[in-house]
């Protein structure tokens, strides 16, 4: 951590995911080094990204970076247990059954096949 009470800087190791929640003003983020994503979306190297107030953000990396925060946090930590591997692990599930049924709708003469559709709903 910096001696700026504003400034925060993670490392983030392979697979794990700073987590942090934004308080009453805006919080910046700033990828300093590697590569991650906030919800998927790749962060670009030195661009700035602004949090409004009371915001819930993950930055996940795939292989490690390092990543500042500028502004007060709430709360703000690294985990090493992230659900990622397992949303990557059911895509490569759900991809390999849409392509098995269009290969079996090539071979029983199917127009449109129709692999494994998802759905996810939250209360």
């Amino acid at each position: 951590m910096s001696d700026d009470p504003k400034l925060q800087e993670f490392t983030l190791k392979e697979d794990h995911e700073l987590r942090f929640e934004v308080g009453s003003t805006e919080v910046v983020l700033e990828l300093v080094q590697g590569r991650a994503e906030v919800f998927g979306t790749e962060l670009e190297m030195h661009k700035k990204y602004a949090f409004p107030p009371n915001t819930r953000v993950a930055v996940f990396s795939w292989k490690g970076a390092s990543v500042e925060l500028i502004g007060p946090t709430n709360s703000a930590y690294v985990a090493e247990h992230t659900p990622m591997v397992i949303y990557l692990n059911t895509h490569a599930a759900l991809e390999q059954l849409r392509q098995h049924s269009e290969e079996q709708a090539t071979v029983d003469g199917v127009e449109n096949p129709k692999g494994p559709r998802i759905i996810l709903v939250s209360v």
